[in-house]
């Protein structure tokens, strides 16, 4: 088959954690007949499901089969009656599709999709079940990881995808077993032995362990029907703090999700309780220990704000998982809606020693216990669900916006004079700690060098290019409340890495960033963080007109002219 030899996979090999940010309209009412859902397939969450397709910008045509049983749909009921599959975001208009021959359908129904999740379509009329074999599926249109999938131990010659005009095996394909995350939805069965009555709440956005006063909001939980009872009348109740929020749900079918939205204004300051419970109106949940989700969040007052967190990532030029976490981190700084909350710094290092890699990285690297990459650690503190060192691949908005709003432990202002290419920090600020650092890194971007899995022309940024200080940061003398103040001063090389690289001055940020003793496990986070342009706006750097600083000038970013 010809097929792109780029075909992507999000593999077990790293976690997913996806996203819904959008509440599809209200399920219709159906009548009270038990449902199964019955397919290849036995993931009923969407947590950590995988998915393949190509990410590269273009709009493909996919279709996506899987070959049931014909006994064993006898086994689960008399029809079927809809098809219950997964998709990620990305994914426009397509069909459903069923029948003995998977390149002529017998039945088919066009959707259009909405945000990513578990897709539940129902059939117009219901296809009656006749003991023979036939295939489920869906045609999709898109750009990027959109079908969803679990690895199989073995090849299963009955999971077929349609790809550049043509149908093939899934393991012809994409080079890996495979079965698609889809399900008949059935019914006529009986199902007197299976869970009748079951909501599940799961939290899928938003669920903050940190959060700054005044920020709205917008909680996402999924309400689910794991039973095979029709659930009717589900009343939801969501909590932050002191404000509550009630949604009812007409009605959910087996394995039917609904996703809540709601909205908050974050108000107050210290620890607040964040919940969202579910009912069946009149009917018992034979499992209610699932039925709701509560967490803490610490909101932190605007008076209290960081400048901005310090993400540091740990990369490699010969790490070919490395482009694609660094594409999702990116993301998910893009997805916050405030990038400028965020330094990038990205360490050439914990994969192996490369053309950009610099000795204070490699010392920061084992300092934080980095063994591998991609890899990345936010203000060099543990992470609710993720540690001190995650996957770029886990990066959300959500839990970037949670480093973000954790309270600074310091206040930070820097500013940089620049002659030839001699630079000098100025670094002051306050801090109730009794012992602090202060580390000033200068990092550049827009560098195009080979990366494996990226191509010769792939672009670099962010990487360090030159250390003011000790890898562990120089240490700050704390004054009377609490003040301190340093002055770094350096001379930018003509070259940086193993001299591969050549300086660009106006494609140079500096970072600076307070904090404690790396090599301390109890007190090595990072205070507070800012950076700056070294040049204003693209103005090129000229050795040749260089003549003394003026008098009386000592603003940021100045250029001696």
């Amino acid at each position: 088959m010809n097929t792109k030899k780029f075909f992507g996979l999000f593999t077990a090999l790293v976690a997913v954690v996806l996203l819904f940010t959008a509440c599809p309209p209200k399920p219709p009412v159906v009548d009270g007949s038990s449902i199964r859902l019955y397919g290849n397939t036995k993931t009923t969450s969407a947590e950590g499901l995988d998915a393949i397709g190509i990410s590269d910008g273009s709009d493909y045509d996919y279709k996506a089969a899987s070959l049931l049983s014909g006994a064993e749909l006898t086994d689960n009921g008399t029809e079927i009656i809809g098809i219950r599959f997964y998709v990620r975001d990305g994914a426009k208009s397509g069909k459903i599709f069923i029948g003995p021959d998977y390149e002529n359908p017998v039945v088919e129904k066009e959707y259009t999709y909405k945000k990513g999740g578990w897709q539940y379509v129902l059939f117009d009329e219901p296809y009656a079940v006749t003991g023979e074999d036939i295939y489920i599926g869906y045609s999709i249109k898109g750009s990027g990881y959109l079908l969803g999938y679990e690895s199989a131990s073995r090849n299963m010659p009955g999971e077929m995808l349609y790809f550049n005009g043509a149908w093939g095996t899934f393991k012809s394909v994409v080079s890996a077993n495979g079965k698609w995350t889809m399900q008949a939805i059935m019914r006529g069965g009986d199902y007197s032995t299976d869970i009748q009555n079951n909501l599940v709440v799961e939290c899928v956005e938003n669920l903050y362990t940190a959060a700054l006063e005044g920020w709205d909001m917008p909680l996402t939980f999924e309400v689910r029907n794991s039973g095979a009872k029709t659930a009717y009348n589900v009343a939801v109740k969501c909590t932050f703090g002191s404000q509550s929020k009630d949604v009812t749900i007409d009605s959910l079918m087996n394995g039917q999700s609904y996703f809540v939205e709601s909205p908050f204004t974050v108000s107050g300051t210290g620890k607040v309780t964040v919940s969202i419970d579910a009912s069946v109106d009149g009917v018992t949940d034979e499992t209610p220990n699932d039925n709701s989700v509560k967490s803490s969040c610490t909101v932190t007052g605007t008076d209290n704000v960081r400048n901005r967190a310090l993400i540091e990532q740990f990369t490699g030029q010969a790490c070919g998982y490395c482009p694609a976490g660094a594409a999702n981190l990116k993301a998910a700084i893009e997805a916050t809606g405030h990038p400028e909350y965020f330094i990038w710094v990205a360490h050439h290092d914990g994969y192996v020693a490369d053309d950009f890699t610099l000795a204070e990285s490699s010392t920061i690297t084992k300092a934080l216990g980095v063994n591998g990459a991609p890899n990345m650690s936010v203000n060099r503190t543990s992470v609710a669900g993720q540690g001190l060192v995650w996957s770029p691949y886990s990066a959300t908005a959500v839990n970037l916006l949670g480093c973000y709003a954790t309270p600074a432990k310091a206040t930070l202002e820097f500013n940089h004079t620049l002659v030839g290419d001699s630079i000098t920090v100025n670094v002051s600020g306050t801090t109730a700690e009794s012992a602090a650092k202060v580390t000033v890194i200068l990092i550049q971007s827009g560098i195009t060098a080979k990366q494996a899995s990226g191509g010769n022309d792939y672009v670099h940024n962010n990487a360090p290019c030159l250390f003011l200080t000790p890898a562990n940061g120089q240490d700050l003398t704390i004054g009377e409340g609490g003040a301190f103040s340093a002055t770094l001063n350096g001379k930018i090389p003509a070259t940086f890495g193993k001299g591969n690289f050549n300086t660009v001055y106006s494609d140079i940020e500096v970072v600076v960033f307070v904090h404690g003793d790396i090599k301390s496990s109890a007190n090595r986070n990072v205070f507070n963080a800012d950076k700056k342009p070294l040049v204003e706006g693209n103005e090129v750097f000229k050795p040749a007109n260089i003549l003394p600083v003026k008098e009386g000038i000592s603003t940021s970013n100045v250029i001696a002219e």
